[in-house]
């Protein structure tokens, strides 16, 4: 099972430097690496779609994990209101203000 999601999803976590990632169509948050884990949950993570790529991203921060959130809901009132996600690609790095998450 791990070989077939290796084939299907590239992973890596969102870094400072100014990169594209696609349109956002999920997020999610994971608790601790054992199953039955008391731990807060702690692991973030983001999915991007482009040209037919699935890619997943480690959120590196609540602060991200949030501007982030308000894109994906923009994406699903676009996609409600007008059937596909428009122009909601987005490039995403961190300056000394902060993260940037902008649109092309």
């Amino acid at each position: 099972m791990q070989a077939e999601l290796m084939r299907e999803f590239e992973f890596g976590t969102i870094g400072e430097k100014s990169k594209f990632y696609g349109y956002i169509v999920g997020l999610s948050i994971e608790r601790g690496d054992l199953p039955d884990s008391p731990e807060v949950p702690d692991k973030m993570f983001a999915r991007f779609e482009y040209g037919g790529k699935t890619t997943v991203y480690r959120v590196p921060d609540w602060e991200l994990f949030s501007i982030l959130a308000k894109h994906l809901c923009d994406n699903a009132r676009m996609r409600n209101e007008h059937g596909d996600y428009g122009y909601a690609k987005l490039y995403i790095e961190k300056s000394s203000e902060g993260w940037l998450v902008d649109l092309p």
